[in-house]
């Protein structure tokens, strides 16, 4: 899924513009801390 799909998905399920778009962010951001060394910290 590209960052595209991702925002058109989150303004689908209800968000403002600006609100979907730092969910977007937050999510890209925890799944790259999920898949690193760091979670299991």
């Amino acid at each position: 899924m590209n960052l595209q799909e991702m925002f058109e998905k989150t303004k689908e399920a209800g968000y403002p513009i600006q609100d979907a778009r730092a969910k977007v962010c937050q999510d890209i951001v925890l799944e790259a801390i999920a898949k690193s060394s760091l979670s299991g910290n």
